[in-house]
């Protein structure tokens, strides 16, 4: 059935009380030859067995919906909802709250309907990004395959979103225009003002590389927004994230200064910690504490590490030096099975970064920038000197890209050593 425009009421408004029946809503929505058509939206019916179902047609798909053994007026108010999703659903208009409270009490029978049809894909739950955040976390930490400092790190980014706590899901989720399902979907004023608003409080209180750490945390979420349902586009793509690289920070740290502080060590274990970081490459303390002595063959040359964020095992050769400090640890270690003691492997990261710390300060020295990172970037820089690049990431634990990005530096002596060089052959 068509009805001229000129009789008609505005645009994609449904028209409520007019041309309906106990069974069958009328929408009014406009085709392109100029009319406006007419179209069923739900018919309720009682089956001969006392069971109440509603027939819907949404997107060329036909589908019955079974409500089961209710009551006239439950099966009414069901079917009224049904009628406001679709409305939702072909309109792209924002979810009412006591719909959205429905849906979460409907049986997940009847939700495998509707997404069958195509109707639940089309709203967004009315939740907060508080809960939102929740959600995530917990089905984060649920993860095996994740380390656990990773876990905390993306916990302290997630407790920096407090400015969008109260923020709902739906009020910031991109939209596609009204009559343009292929188009890509944008974000009204109002969301992009509440973003822009995060965005400065960000870099106003948070280094460059934090903020961008926290925005690629966002997108995560966002991503695991969709994937669950909860919404259709990601409300978080619009947000900005540059690289977080900083070579001012990437400090090449000498053999010779290692060796210096590591005579200070009071602990056997800090002795051995940043011997193993400075030259096997070693994540310490995580990765240390998980070494044991069935790992250490020294008669083939293999150190085998339990990868800490890949969770997998990579093999390390066992330079003197680090041969040298194990058989300086086993004279320690006793009969455990572990190389490092438990009070190593029972004390936290704080603690091991301390004993780090005045060790060096007792040497003499004055502590260099990333600790821990940068001796176990200054590892990989002395072996790239001597073997391939691909190698040295295996050993070291990481993709080239990364050892590229992260951890190679250029040295004065590289310039020093490459003049010397082209000397020699006339350049």
């Amino acid at each position: 059935m068509r009805i001229p425009i000129d009789r008609s009421p505005e645009i994609g408004i449904p028209i409520s009380g007019l041309c309906q029946t106990d069974e069958v809503r009328i929408m009014i929505a406009h085709d392109q030859t100029g009319f406006f058509k007419v179209e069923k939206m739900a018919q309720l019916r009682m089956k001969s067995n006392g069971i109440w179902v509603a027939t819907i047609q949404f997107e060329g798909k036909r589908k019955t919906i079974t409500f089961g053994r209710l009551s006239e007026l439950e099966a009414s108010s069901n079917s009224c909802q049904l009628n406001r999703m679709v409305d939702v659903a072909r309109y792209g208009t924002r979810l009412p709250i006591d719909v959205a409270t429905w849906i979460e009490t409907l049986p997940n029978r009847i939700k495998e309907q509707l997404s069958q049809l195509g109707i639940l894909g089309f709203y967004s739950s009315v939740i907060t990004l508080k809960e939102l955040f929740e959600r995530f976390l917990s089905n984060y930490r649920s993860s095996f395959d994740i380390a656990e400092s990773t876990k905390r790190r993306v916990e302290n980014a997630v407790s920096r979103f407090k400015l969008l706590e109260e923020c709902r899901l739906s009020d910031i989720e991109p939209r596609v225009p009204l009559g343009r399902r292929n188009a890509k979907p944008i974000v009204c004023d109002s969301t992009a003002r509440i973003l822009m608003d995060f965005n400065s409080w960000q870099r106003k209180n948070y280094a460059t590389a934090t903020w961008s750490r926290d925005n690629k945390v966002l997108r995560a979420i966002g991503k695991f927004a969709v994937e669950r349902g909860y919404c259709d586009f990601n409300p978080f793509t619009s947000l900005p994230s540059k690289s977080m690289v900083n070579a001012d920070r990437n400090q090449h740290i000498e053999r010779d200064q290692v060796l210096s502080a590591m005579d200070y060590c009071l602990v056997s274990d800090t002795r051995l910690s940043l011997a193993m970081a400075r030259f096997a490459g070693m994540r310490t303390p995580s990765e240390l504490r998980t070494l044991k002595w069935e790992h250490v063959d020294l008669d083939r040359g293999q150190l085998v590490v339990l990868d800490s964020k890949k969770k997998r095992y990579r093999v390390m050769p066992i330079f003197d030096i680090v041969r040298d400090e194990l058989n300086r640890q086993r004279s320690h270690s006793g009969d455990s099975q572990y190389v490092a003691s438990k009070l190593f492997r029972d004390n936290s990261d704080s603690d091991n970064y301390n004993r780090i710390k005045k060790a060096i300060r007792r040497s003499g020295q004055l502590c260099w920038m990333r600790l821990r990172q940068n001796l176990r970037s200054s590892c990989e820089n002395d072996l790239l000197e001597i073997f391939p690049e691909r190698l040295v990431a295996e050993w070291v634990g990481h993709s080239v890209g990364v050892s590229r990005d992260h951890y190679q530096k250029q040295r004065d002596k590289t310039y020093k050593d490459a003049i010397l060089v082209a000397r020699e052959i006339g350049i």
